[in-house]
Order: structure tokens, then sequence, then C-alpha cells
């Protein structure tokens, strides 16, 4: 800040003339009105304590502050009649920090402005798969051992939330395996940030077939494990023999981000039990996942049931059955056929359900007219349902 320099200096006792003192003022309201005092040379800079208050404003009648701006905290607000409730700072190098006092989440209101040239703000570009380097190809119908998750192929980056400052950071990420030798059963599969460009995986058994652990969530509301909001949830697979499955006949790996359609089907295969009424399901099927059904929405299979017979008393019913579900969710599942001499039969299916857990695809027969059996009569049945 440059030196205001005035002309002239009085001692007490001296005699001090008029055209002194005016040639002192004038030598003041020079440099004020702009010669030698601006914005460029005035400092203004606060070199106080940390957490210091540097400058503050308030309404007429408040008790407090409703903005102000603190020597390390950055520029802080507050209601008036109450302490500062949130801040703007920097947190690190080329980062802005938007929390509140004492580093919790805060929320930024847009009221429905628009945020242009920045990056997405949320991303998950991860899928898990069987088949390393392939997030879309089939395991074959032997199973794996371990699984993968990893960009998609479209994307590789994922947002996480940091659990150090509660914030969401999105980084980059590449393919993580997951073992399967665990005891069979229903599993979460989790991931976190474990560096800048990597992540770590983790799992949680189920309670049961249909009973999915306790689980968190983080400051957007999505699945995480429990007590770990940096986990987040983003598959679910189910275990036998130390061997998981993903091919028409077992989708035993479900993604809760980025699903896509895949087929489902089975057979033929022999219907086998004498007499079997409907709702009971009977012979084998093909098994998918929906776990996440009982948490953030519903499944949808879409498909048919075939049924092929050579039974003079015909076949009296055809339908599918879910695992989990005692009746039918909707009447499109069960089709009653009087003595049906034909010797295929085709049940148009589209079930759309919020049944939980793992949910069993099966083909059956209801009761044969006129009695008979029915073990010389096979069913396949085909579909697509996302994964």
């Amino acid at each position: 800040m440059p030196t205001i320099s005035i002309p002239y200096t009085f001692s007490p006792g001296t005699t001090i003339s008029s055209s002194q003192v005016n040639a002192d003022y004038t030598a003041l309201l020079t440099a004020l009105n702009g010669a030698t005092l601006d914005f460029v040379n005035i400092n203004m800079t606060d070199t106080r304590a940390a957490t210091t208050q540097s400058w503050a404003a308030r309404v007429s009648g408040d008790s407090n502050a409703r903005i102000a701006m603190n020597t390390s905290l950055g520029l802080q607000g507050g209601p008036g009649n109450a302490a500062m409730d949130v801040q703007f700072s920097r947190s690190a190098a080329d980062t802005w920090l938007l929390a509140k006092v004492g580093g919790a989440a805060a929320i930024l209101d847009m009221a429905g402005s628009r945020i242009i040239h920045t990056s997405s703000i949320v991303s998950n570009g991860g899928r898990a798969y069987g088949i390393t380097g392939a997030p879309f190809q089939d395991t074959t119908s032997g199973g794996v051992g371990t699984f993968f998750y990893g960009p998609d192929g479209r994307n590789n980056t994922i947002t996480l939330q940091d659990t150090g400052t509660n914030q969401l950071t999105t980084q980059i990420f590449a393919q993580i395996s997951q073992s399967v030798t665990l005891a069979d059963g229903m599993y979460d599969f989790y991931v976190k940030t474990a560096s800048s460009t990597t992540i770590s995986g983790s799992t949680t058994v189920w309670g049961g077939i249909n009973t999915p652990p306790a689980r968190g969530t983080d400051i957007l509301g999505r699945l995480t494990k429990s007590g770990d909001a940096g986990a987040l949830l983003v598959a679910v697979f189910r275990v036998v023999s130390n061997l998981t499955y993903d091919y028409q006949g077992f989708r035993r790996i479900c993604n809760l981000y980025n699903p896509v359609p895949k087929a489902i089907g089975v057979g033929p295969s022999n219907i086998g039990a004498s007499g079997a009424a409907y709702p009971t399901a009977v012979g084998g099927g093909a098994e998918f996942l929906a776990p996440f059904a009982n948490n953030t929405g519903s499944f949808l299979y879409a498909g048919h049931v075939v049924a092929q017979h050579s039974l003079a008393n015909g076949i009296a019913g055809l339908g599918i059955a879910l695992n989990s579900v005692v009746t039918p969710i909707n009447t499109a599942q069960y089709q009653a056929y009087a003595n049906n001499a034909s010797s295929s039969i085709t049940l148009p299916v589209q079930v759309l359900g919020a049944a939980a857990g793992v949910n069993t695809l099966t083909g059956f027969l209801g009761v044969v007219a006129g009695g008979g059996t029915t073990t010389n009569s096979n069913y396949y049945t085909a579909g697509i349902i996302q994964t």
C-alpha cells in the first residue's frame, strides 16, 4: 500500500496557518478521491488467526449475521436468528466444498436453474459378470468359481461416497474379481473406493433365499452395506457348490445398475408328476434372480411356456410358477384346457410382480381331465428378463 504524504506537520506551541492546514487536507482528499488510493492498492487482507470472522452482514432486528466471511472456513450463511449453518470453502487443491458448518453434507438448491459445462454428477458404469473382460457374455452351463465387476465398455467411472468427508466422489475404476468359494446361499456384493483409480469389493450373506441382510443408504438414498455408506450395493449373486452361473438356464448374477435383457429358458424336460394340480409347480425349471424387488422395484418376465404331449385325455392346464409366489401374479400365468388333445399347446406369459429374492421359473401341467398320467409330456420355457 503506498504512503500518503502531507506537506506540513505541526508541533505543540507553534503557530499554524490556515494555508498549511488546507494544504494538508488537500493532500488527503486527493488521495481518497483516487489519485493515490483505489481498489488496486488498498490492501484489505485479514491476517488474523484461523476461524476468525473477517466481516459480516445482518438485517435490522437480527440477532446474528446472515452472511459472513471467515478467515479459514470461507463464506458462511445463517438464518439471522441463530449461528451460521452452511459454508462454501476450499477443501483441497482445485476443489470447492459446500458443507454444513462442521463438515456434514449440505444441500445446493438450484431452484430449477441449470448447471452447464460440467461432467456427470453421478455415474455408475459398472456391471457384474461371469467372464473376465466380457461384461455381457454368458458363462457356460458349468458355472464359474469367480465373477467380475468392471466397466461395461461405455463408461469407466463410478460415484461413491467418501466416508471421511461424507461427500460424493466420481472416479475411474478397473475390473476387480470376487471368488465364490463361499457357503451356499445368496449374497450382496458391494464396491468401495480403494484409491482415486481403483475400487475393492465385499460381500454380505443373506439370512435365507428370500431374506436380504440389513442395508444402509448413502446421501443419494442408494442402497449400501449396513454401517458403511461408502460401500455401494451393485449386485446380488447366488452360490451353489462354490459356483455361480449366468446363462440361459441359471441367471444367478443380478445387477442393480446397467441391467441388460437376457434370455431365460429351459427344456425340453419331463413333467413327471401324475395328476399335478395348479398352482403346484412340478418338474425342473430355469432360475433367475429378482433380489431388489423388495427394496427398489419389480421385475418383468416376458415369454411363453410350451407343453407337448401324447395323452388321449389331453391337457387340463398350463402355466408357470415363481417359488416366492403362492398364487398367480396375474391371470395370464395360467390357462385351463378342457380335454385338449392337441400335440402342442403354447401359453403366452408376461409376469410383472414384486416377489422378493430368487425366483424359479417352472412350466407345469394341471390336472389331466378324466385322469391319466403326465409322464410322457414335455415342456420348455423361454423368455427375456433384465439382469
